[in-house]
């Protein structure tokens, strides 16, 4: 049921389909499928802190780990609007394509995340929630890897990293 709601919410906000299954893939990896007390207490689906300018939040709940509040939402499509705003907002800042088609992996988008500030966790660690959540996903939402989809997931995050550490270094 919930990742119906996020899929179809995030195509009806204007996201692609294909992003609209690593949408709903990210959802299932930040919730622990669905379980973590974020989610089933605020309707969190992508750990958003809370922050009292938002036009989606209602109230802080729970801290989090580093004692900030997690946002609570009236529901879950809120949450996702909540995602959906903040890749328009990238997209104005050119941070995400103009073009979200051009989003073509689950690993692509894990990294423009990243590149964007959105979550601290090493790059290959949120790529493969991602992915191992994607397998997770009814077929009508998000079809199987391709062939050798695994390999290329591999390789791109190798890539990433190397420019990460060359970055750092110079």
């Amino acid at each position: 049921m919930s990742d119906q709601l996020i899929y179809s919410t995030a195509l009806d906000d204007g996201m692609p389909a294909l992003l609209s299954s690593f949408i709903t893939g990210q959802a299932r990896h930040e919730t622990g499928n669905y379980t973590h007390r974020f989610f089933t207490l605020g309707k969190n689906a992508f750990g958003y802190s809370y922050n009292k300018l938002s036009k989606w939040q209602i109230q802080g709940g729970d801290r989090a780990d580093n004692g900030v509040p997690i946002a609570q939402y009236r529901s879950v499509a809120d949450s996702v609007h909540e995602l959906t705003d903040w890749i328009k907002r990238r997209q104005k800042e050119g941070k995400f394509p103009k073009d979200l088609t051009q989003i073509r992996s689950a690993s692509e988008y894990a990294m423009l995340l990243k590149k964007s500030g959105y979550y601290q966790a090493p790059l290959s660690v949120y790529v493969s929630g991602i992915v191992n959540a994607l397998k997770k996903l009814p077929e009508n939402i998000y079809k199987a890897i391709p062939p050798g989809g695994n390999i290329i997931v591999l390789l791109i995050i190798v890539g990433v990293a190397f420019y990460f550490l060359t970055k750092q270094n110079q």
